[in-house]
């Protein structure tokens, strides 16, 4: 009969068991996630060691909004580390400081992850020169009492950054960057009970794009950029009751806080329901609006979509659509300037006229000499009309009183008028008109004269 080692059987036993309940109890327990050097340096406890360096609950967050979050998030914030807002509404009672370049601010999105500021305070303020800073999928939601939501504090640059999917609902202005520069707003919403939306210093590198200004106060802007800036399907605002879409350019003279000159481009915007101008610029600089449309609000009265204050730059309106849903224009013209200034309108957008402090001026209009095909492209290869003239126009001499000229380029028809003089005193005439050329014929059948001519036609 074979024996069998009960104690072999029995140790292994114990052992399997003990491996199982070892290995069950590493499934369920708590992730452990210790302070790190950073949070150290910073001078940083984590007060729930749970939750991963960076999330704010980590720092002692309340996401359900009943706590006062202020301390724990600036917690996070003075690590150098991402910071991370998880899904829920925190109570801020304190602006809250970063002054960590090259780092990122984020939450699950601005309808998830909300501050909730309480008071007459700014929320999110950069304290220091700051590049390189990315924030996220957040939203600040504020009332009329709450000042700034994301804002700089005063001397300090901001650069190399970008907000996108921020959603900003506050009392001042919901986002405020004097200092800024080579900065981008992405798909960025705002509104404010009492100062501008997007209040920015702008710059060449300065962009924004698929952005909404909401409700805006009277007297203030959708938009208030000091100088340059590139707009792509940016839209607004919601409140043609007191607000305007956009102010660029500034001046001192005007009540604005510095001098410069701007340079902003305007592609596939909704300029929409401005209580009295949709886009006004200040001081001297250029413009291009492209592919955009301007809607005036659809009761009331306003003064006009495009209001020019002062400029020697080119303003350009190009292919953008001008609606009247009901309000009266009280400017004679959609385009509007306190001064002259220089302005080319392309396409059938809207009547190519501009008012001048009251004059009426009708810009030039460039069409197909064959009305029935309506609109015809039109290239112009040089500005030089020495090169224009060169074409329709030349000196001939006479021999026995007559001179025949030929054409380099037919014309289309011999309806054309052609101006003739010479350097003798003499009667010049022309006959003979045909699409290839014409003669010259003086009243004295012996001249020689030199005769200069110039041919003047529809299209000239």
């Amino acid at each position: 009969m074979q024996r069998r080692d009960f104690s072999r059987i029995l140790f292994a036993s114990s052992a399997t068991s003990l491996l199982a309940t070892t290995s069950a109890q590493a499934q369920t327990a708590a992730p452990f996630y210790a302070q790190t050097a950073a949070e150290t340096t910073a001078g940083v406890t984590p007060v729930n060691y749970g939750y991963a360096p960076g999330d704010v609950r980590r720092y002692g967050a309340d996401p359900t909004g009943s706590a006062d979050s202020t301390t724990a998030i600036q917690n996070a914030l003075n690590v150098v580390q991402p910071v991370y807002l998880p899904t829920g509404n925190y109570k801020i009672t304190a602006a809250l400081n970063n002054g960590v370049s090259k780092r990122r601010i984020y939450g699950d999105g601005p309808a998830l992850s909300v501050l909730r500021p309480t008071g007459a305070i700014n929320t999110l303020v950069n304290t220091a020169s700051l590049s390189c800073v990315l924030m996220s999928d957040f939203g600040i939601l504020g009332d009329a009492t709450t000042l700034d939501g994301i804002t700089q504090a005063a001397g300090v640059a901001f650069y190399e950054s970008r907000f996108e999917n921020v959603d900003v609902w506050t009392g001042g202005r919901a986002f405020y960057l004097p200092g800024e520069f080579n900065t981008e707003l992405v798909n960025c919403q705002g509104s404010s009970h009492n100062a501008n939306v997007f209040e920015l210093n702008g710059g060449n590198s300065t962009a924004l794009r698929g952005c909404y200004a909401h409700q805006v106060p009277a007297g203030k802007y959708g938009y208030r950029i000091y100088a340059s800036a590139h707009l792509d399907s940016c839209t607004g605002i919601d409140s043609p009751e007191g607000g305007e879409w956009g102010l660029f350019g500034a001046n001192i003279g005007s009540g604005d806080p510095v001098n410069a000159n701007y340079a902003v481009t305007f592609t596939n915007c909704d300029i929409e329901d401005f209580n009295n101008t949709g886009v006004r610029l200040r001081g001297t600089g250029v413009a291009k609006i492209t592919g955009s449309v301007f809607d005036a609000k659809a009761s009331g009265s306003y003064q006009a979509e495009l209001y020019c204050e002062y400029s020697n730059g080119l303003v350009i309106v190009e292919n953008t659509i001008f609606y009247q849903k009901g309000a009266t224009r009280l400017k004679k013209a959609a385009l509007y300037g306190d001064n002259d200034f220089t302005v080319m309108m392309i396409g059938n957008g809207a009547p190519p006229q501009y008012d001048v402090a009251g004059t009426l001026y009708t810009l030039p209009v460039m069409c197909s000499s064959y009305p029935s095909y309506l609109q015809r492209a039109i290239n112009i290869n040089s500005l030089d009309v020495g090169q224009i003239f060169s074409r329709y126009a030349g000196t001939a001499v006479l021999s026995g009183g007559v001179a025949t000229v030929m054409f380099t380029v037919p014309q289309m028809y011999t309806g054309y008028l052609v101006m003739v003089t010479g350097n003798a005193n003499e009667i010049f005439s022309v006959v003979s008109k045909t699409v290839s050329g014409f003669t010259i014929r003086s009243s004295n059948s012996a001249s020689t004269a030199s005769v200069d001519w110039m041919l003047l036609r529809k299209g000239t």
